[in-house]
C-alpha cells in the first residue's frame, strides 16, 4: 500500500511515507521565532510540494492524519488544527482519502496499557518514549514526530490485516477504510479485513 503518515504541529510535522515495502520517516522543523502566519504559509507550500511529488510519482493511496486530542488546551489544539487543516485540503486536492486517527486510539493500539500516556515535552521523556517504541516495535526513530507518524501508518496496516482489535476507535477506522477500498478497486493492498493472512 503507498500512503503517507503526518503527525501535524505547528512548529515540527513528523512525517511517514511507505510506498510498496519501502519506507521513510522524515521532520519538518520550523523555528520558534519565525510568526506564525509565515509558517503557516511555509508549511503550506513544504506540504504541497512534498504530496504532489510523492503523489504523482507513486499514487498515494491513502493519507493518514493525526485527528484532534481534545482534552489539550486550546492554545496547542489551534495550531495542530491550522496544520491538520492545510494538510486534509493539500490530501483532498490530490483525491487522495484521509484517515484520521485519534490520538488515543493510535496509542492504544500500539503503545498499549500504561504507556499511552507516556509524556513527550522534557528530552528525557522523550528519550523514554524513543525506547519504549523501539522495545515494543524494534524500531528506533530520531524524533517522536517521526515515530508517532509510523506508529499510524502502522495501526492503520493492522486494521487491515484484522490485528487490531475491536475498540470503537478501531471500527470507525474499519467502517472508513471499507468504503475507501470499495470505492477504489486499484488499490494495491491485497488482504482487507482478514481475508487471508500475509
Amino acid at each position: 500500500m503507498n500512503l503517507i503518515a503526518f503527525d501535524p504541529s505547528l512548529r515540527k510535522i513528523g512525517i511517514y511515507i511507505q510506498i510498496g515495502d519501502k519506507d521513510k520517516s522524515k521532520r519538518y522543523e520550523y523555528h520558534s521565532k519565525i510568526p506564525r502566519l509565515e509558517v503557516l504559509t511555509k508549511i503550506y507550500r513544504d506540504m504541497a510540494i512534498l504530496i504532489n511529488q510523492l503523489n504523482s510519482k507513486y499514487n498515494i493511496e491513502i493519507g493518514i492524519v493525526e485527528g484532534y486530542a481534545f482534552s489539550k488546551n486550546s492554545q496547542s489544539i489551534t495550531p495542530q488544527a491550522e496544520v491538520g487543516g492545510i494538510v486534509r485540503a493539500l490530501l483532498g486536492d490530490c483525491e487522495i482519502p484521509v484517515i484520521e486517527v485519534a490520538p488515543l486510539t493510535w496509542k492504544a493500539g500500539m503503545l498499549g496499557g500504561k504507556n499511552v500516556r507516556l509524556k513527550k515535552a522534557t528530552k528525557e521523556e522523550q528519550r523514554i518514549y524513543l525506547a519504549t517504541v523501539q522495545r515494543k516495535h524494534n524500531r528506533s526513530f530520531n524524533t517522536t514526530d517521526e515515530a508517532d507518524a509510523w506508529m499510524m501508518a502502522r495501526l492503520i496496516e493492522k486494521i487491515c490485516y484484522d490485528e487490531a482489535g475491536d475498540a470503537i476507535g478501531v471500527r470507525n477506522i474499519k467502517n472508513k477504510l471499507r468504503v475507501i477500498f470499495t470505492a477504489n478497486k486499484t488499490l494495491t493492498h491485497g488482504v482487507l479485513f482478514g481475508e487471508g493472512k500475509k
